[in-house]
């Protein structure tokens, strides 16, 4: 008897042992692996992007989520969306374009603080492929005539500063970028610069 009892405690012991060596499936949280596993994957993501804003006889707003996902420690890629709102007032023209973008930001440089005693973040180089859906102008007697809408690609190149906030993947970047495709329905000028937020 005594032996059998030996071997359902032992027995006992080893399937306890065995759940606990799971890597705490469940913590004392009570969080289960799955559950760590998509905080971690989400503590990758920071959400965020740039809005502009401009009045007087040109209004222009800029709208333009985006989300970035830390692929590597120095590189961020991510989807998002644009939009742009233009008035003339002088020339009585409103238009808007809008649509996907998607971007790559590389880390040069990092934590320049350290190395040159002065906090300006992380040196950084981007890249943006815009497909926007535009409307087609031309100027008669100093007003623009539309023509209809088109869809075009923009890209912008350059480089800029991050700074990171504390150890999560948001921040503040300070971009100037220069559209290199430059169509003459671009609404962007050489050089740009943009100030974005992620958090």
């Amino acid at each position: 008897m005594n032996k059998y009892l030996f071997i359902i405690v032992m027995s006992s012991l080893f399937t306890a042992n065995a759940f606990c060596q799971d890597d705490d499936f469940y913590s004392l949280e009570g969080e289960s692996k799955n559950e760590k596993n998509e905080k971690k994957a989400l503590e990758k993501w920071a959400f965020g992007g740039n809005l502009g804003l401009s009045f007087g006889y040109l209004t222009y707003i800029d709208i333009s989520p985006l989300a970035l996902y830390r692929a590597t420690p120095r590189l961020q890629v991510g989807p998002g969306f644009t939009y742009n709102y233009i008035n003339y007032k002088s020339f009585n023209y409103k238009t808007s374009s809008y649509g996907p973008r998607a971007i790559v930001m590389y880390t040069l440089l990092a934590n320049l603080d350290e190395k040159i005693n002065i906090n300006i973040g992380n040196i950084v180089v981007y890249s943006e492929l815009e497909h926007v859906n535009i409307e087609k102008y031309y100027i008669h007697n100093n007003s623009f005539v539309s023509i209809g809408r088109e869809w075009i690609d923009n890209v912008l190149v350059g480089a800029g500063i991050f700074q990171p906030f504390g150890e999560h993947n948001g921040g503040l970047s300070l971009l100037v970028l220069f559209d290199v495709t430059q169509n003459p329905y671009s609404s962007y000028s050489n050089p740009t610069i943009r100030l974005g937020f992620y958090f």
